[in-house]
């Protein structure tokens, strides 16, 4: 028993302490770079908001008969006013060092057209994904 108390108290005294190695995290949305560049095409494009809802919608098993009985299939059942969609455009970018980037971004107001001057922003990458994303502003 006195053990047992002991090993406790041992765990929730390092429980308590924090970490030696802690960074300070970058918020997300911090731009870390940016390019100037031109834009040599625009397309406008609808993009579709709905994919967090989707995520948050609840699996419901669908039974599906397979040759030895019945499988139960976990699906996403959609819920009413989930489609959720908004204006973008599709902006292919010449870099100053001549390279071309492609984004995707909800429409600029007013929209961004050919020949225009803008900036592309770098922004840093989420810890969590390793993604990182990047708009498009005029200069």
């Amino acid at each position: 028993m006195a053990l047992a108390i002991a090993a406790a108290g041992a765990l929730a005294g390092c429980a308590s302490e924090p970490p030696a190695t802690s960074a300070p995290l970058i918020p997300r949305g911090e731009v870390v770079r940016q390019a100037s560049g031109e834009v040599v095409m625009v397309r406008d494009v609808t993009i579709d908001l709905s994919r967090e809802a989707r995520m948050r919608t609840p699996r419901v098993p669908i039974p599906v008969p397979i040759g030895i009985g019945i499988l139960h299939v976990p699906m996403r059942v959609p819920t009413a006013g989930t489609a959720q969609e908004a204006p973008g455009e599709e902006l292919t970018i010449r870099l100053s060092n001549r390279e071309s980037v492609l984004v995707v971004q909800e429409r600029s107001d007013p929209p961004l057209a050919i020949g225009e001057r803008v900036r592309v922003l770098y922004e840093e990458a989420d810890p969590t994904t390793g993604k990182s994303k990047m708009r498009v502003e005029r200069e």
